[in-house]
């Protein structure tokens, strides 16, 4: 009897392990797969002769949000993003509608009440 409670214990244990790793490498194979045509699509090349090219933010977050919104609800059931668009230079926050780098959070609470949180940067630079 105590050797099918511990057999039982340790097959539950290792579906949950498994229900963990299968959340968290496919929720980063996603984040760090990303294409970056997401984020080509959404920098704005006209009109570029006095500030240069610069993320449109309305665009890069529907990107962002469509293509998670598709891809997600395999792994997790609920995220959230959170965009901090920056100033290269000084890393200050940077208020205007002409942004040159972006920091996009990615939060999903996973089974268990693991929690995943994934930071990235990009940035527009010249050659």
């Amino acid at each position: 009897m105590v050797a099918m409670l511990i057999s039982f214990i340790v097959v539950f244990l290792s579906f949950n392990f498994f229900m963990v790793s299968y959340q968290i490498n496919g929720v980063n194979r996603l984040i760090t797969g990303a294409p970056l045509s997401l984020f080509e699509t959404a920098i704005v090349l006209y009109d570029i002769e006095e500030n240069g090219p610069y993320f449109d933010k309305e665009i890069l977050e529907d990107n962002l949000t469509s293509f998670f919104d598709y891809h997600l609800p395999r792994y997790v059931s609920q995220y959230s993003l959170s965009f901090y668009y920056y100033n290269i230079e000084n890393h200050s926050i940077n208020m205007t509608d002409e942004p040159k780098a972006v920091e996009v959070t990615f939060q999903a609470e996973l089974v268990l009440d693991k929690h995943y949180q994934k930071t990235m940067y990009y940035e527009i630079r010249s050659n």
